[in-house]
């Protein structure tokens, strides 16, 4: 709905009667009004932007046709709309014309007020509109010139339509110039040929289409999108042209990058599989010139003050042995700076060496192999080839290169002296075995000879005692055989054992206790021996007192503890006998302590040897006693550091509490 209130219409009419009432009906319609009776002031006036004029054709001064046709010439007022009100000129012809020269209504008079008025707001409604379509084109204008891809729309047959300023500046043509073109021969052209036209091949496939174009240094892509109509049929396409050169320039540099991790990483892999130093040194220099494509170089390793050729490939392969100074030539600025240094034209470089043979050399890249921060080496490469160059690119990935060769080489070095530390600890340890197997042999023979020393003076002893016929006397040399034997036995369990410094016990009491019922003959056979020992092992140190001590309480029970009276017959085995509370029983036990404080590397552990005998007499003190038997088991005990217990209730029993080293160093005992 047009707002008469703001709408200003200038009416143009020669006839005063006539002007006055057109100019009455509109104002009561609430338009302002402006008159004119001539042509010359209808110009005038219109300078002034009123909405609208009325326009009678025939006035004093020239036609309404003139008039109407100068409005619309000057793109000041063009777009002001003109509707002619006649009462003269009302043939069709005269419409025609009138309509020709721009009007954008045609009354005749007389007109009905209503039909004046509502022609007028139909035709300021038309303005308003295209005021709109103005102002929104003016922004559509606006808004793809500021877009920096080139934009421009095409018809069917590929003619440009529209285009921004961006199209125009990549044709390096006017924007007149451009629309109205044909975008293969323009575009297309421009980027080098017709050959994959992305409208071409949209036009075929109905979709959008998109490709990639180099033109010189630059790179464009080119994307056509289908436009179409109401009815979805196609009517022709969009173009967008970006220029993605920094873009192409970013994923080369990131493709590179990609590349050289790849290559550090395989590098990596290669380098850390390499451990003879003499190989990888082979390895860091080959590698290093395929990361910038070259095969002329060498790796200096610092040595007696000198950085010393130690591997060279190509042109380079001639330096090796030679010895070069801090302060000589490329490799020893490397070497003083500690940066990595690249030369574009070494043949005019002030510092080279003046060798006449180094002229071959184009550009010459040196980076330093460093062990922690000081510069242990470098790694050279060289090209002969005119124009190349070593970019900063490459000097970079060379020095990140040898980060990586030097610490492989660290770890070469680290590798090489493991080995030979090895190699030494190996020797030693051969030499300790061999010098462990000679002892072992040697402790062996030294327990067996003690061993049958004992046992010839055990068997002095039995031919002595054939000669003697007082029968305490001959006990006496028979206790004495016997603590003999119990200590020859722990010499031959010794040398019989894979661990010469320990005793299985329960295998040695076995034997003592069949060695000691052997010994008393007829007196033993109707006494059972019960052995039930702890699996455990005992040094020497404590297995010989442990040995005598059950010696003599074993022989005390065989020769006191069962009168004849006692005794049932014999038995098979003493190990194995087992009989009923008639049967006299001997007893021997060993177990470790339980319930002790948890004491590391020792054990705590109770002896107990017993009888079912008549028991020991209650008027006897058996640590003040003045048998020679009993004297050596107190004695033994205290010198095992533990205590004795005597029960006499069932029978005869001691118990002996004492602690052994698990691990001895020195004595054993606590």
């Amino acid at each position: 709905m047009v707002d008469s209130s703001k709408i200003t219409i200038l009416n143009v009419d020669d006839n005063e009667d006539t002007r006055y009432l057109i100019s009455l009906i509109l104002r009561k319609s609430g338009f302002e009004v402006k008159e004119a009776s001539t042509g010359v002031e209808a110009l005038r006036l219109v300078k002034e932007s009123p909405d609208l004029v009325i326009l009678d054709v025939n006035l004093p001064d020239m036609k309404g046709f003139e008039v109407c046709q100068r409005i619309k010439e000057d793109p000041a007022t063009c777009l002001i709309p003109v509707l002619y009100l006649s009462g003269v000129y009302t043939r069709i012809d005269d419409r025609v014309q009138g309509l020709e020269t721009g009007a954008e209504g045609y009354l005749v008079q007389p007109v009905d007020p209503k039909v004046l008025v509502a022609t007028v707001r139909a035709l300021l409604r038309t303005r308003q509109v295209e005021e709109r379509l103005n102002a929104m084109a003016l922004e559509w204008r606006t808004t793809l010139d500021a877009i920096n891809e080139g934009v421009c729309l095409l018809d069917l047959e590929g003619r440009i339509l529209r285009c921004n300023k961006a199209m125009g500046q990549f044709l390096k043509r006017s924007l007149d110039e451009v629309i109205g073109g044909v975008y293969c021969e323009l575009v297309c052209e421009a980027l080098g040929g017709v050959d994959r036209c992305v409208f071409v091949r949209m036009s075929g496939s109905g979709r959008r289409e998109g490709e990639d174009r180099a033109v010189g240094d630059r790179w464009y892509h080119l994307t056509a999108d289908p436009v179409r109509d109401g009815a979805g049929l196609l009517k022709g396409a969009v173009i967008v042209m970006a220029d993605i050169t920094e873009r192409k320039r970013a994923e080369e540099k990131l493709h590179r990058q990609n590349g050289y991790l790849l290559a550090l990483h395989e590098t990596t892999l290669a380098l850390m599989n390499r451990r003879e130093l003499d190989d990888l040194l082979e390895f860091i220099v080959k590698r290093a010139g395929a990361l910038v494509g070259t095969h002329h170089g060498h790796v200096n390793l610092l040595d007696s003050g000198e950085m010393v050729v130690k591997v060279g490939m190509g042109a380079c392969s001639q330096f090796i042995g030679q010895r070069q100074k801090p302060d000589q030539g490329l490799v020893g600025k490397v070497w003083q700076t500690g940066q990595p240094v690249a030369v574009e034209d070494y043949r005019n470089w002030p510092d080279r060496l003046p060798d006449s043979f180094l002229d071959i050399f184009h550009a010459v890249a040196v980076v330093p192999l460093k062990s922690g921060s000081q510069v242990v080496g470098v790694i050279g490469l060289a090209y002969l080839e005119e124009g190349r160059t070593f970019e900063d690119s490459e000097v970079m990935l060379l020095t990140q290169f040898a980060q990586l060769a030097s610490i492989a080489l660290d770890n070469a070095r680290l590798y090489k002296s493991a080995q030979q530390e090895l190699a030494e600890r190996k020797r030693a340890e051969e030499q300790i075995k061999a010098s462990l197997e000679e002892k072992e042999v040697l402790l062996k023979e030294i327990h067996h000879r003690v061993k049958n020393n004992l046992q010839v003076i055990s068997s002095l002893l039995d031919l002595q005692s054939d000669y003697i016929k007082d029968p305490q006397t001959l006990e006496l040399f028979k206790e004495s055989r016997n603590r003999i034997k119990s200590m020859a036995l722990v010499h031959e369990k010794l040398y019989q054992s894979k661990d010469l410094a320990r005793v299985d016990f329960t295998k040695y009491v076995q034997s003592l206790g069949a060695n000691l019922f052997q010994s008393y003959g007829g007196r033993s056979e109707a006494i059972a021996l019960k052995i039930d020992m702890a699996e455990v092992s005992l040094s020497i140190d404590t297995a010989i007192p442990c040995g005598l001590i059950i010696s003599e309480l074993v022989s005390n029970s065989l020769k006191h503890a069962f009168p004849e009276s006692k005794a049932c017959g014999p038995m098979n085995s003493p190990t194995a006998r087992s009989g009923s509370a008639s049967k006299g029983e001997i007893r021997i036990e060993l177990r470790v302590q339980e319930g002790r404080e948890n004491v590391p590397d020792r054990q705590h552990l109770v002896l107990t040897v017993g009888d079912n005998g008549i028991g020991f007499p209650k008027d006897l003190d058996f640590q003040n006693a003045e048998s020679l038997g009993l004297k050596l088991v107190v004695g033994l005990t205290n010198q095992l550091g533990g205590t004795i217990e005597l029960d006499r209730n069932g029978g005869t029993t001691f118990k002996i509490r004492f602690t052994e080293l698990k691990s001895p160093k020195g004595r054993e005992r606590s």
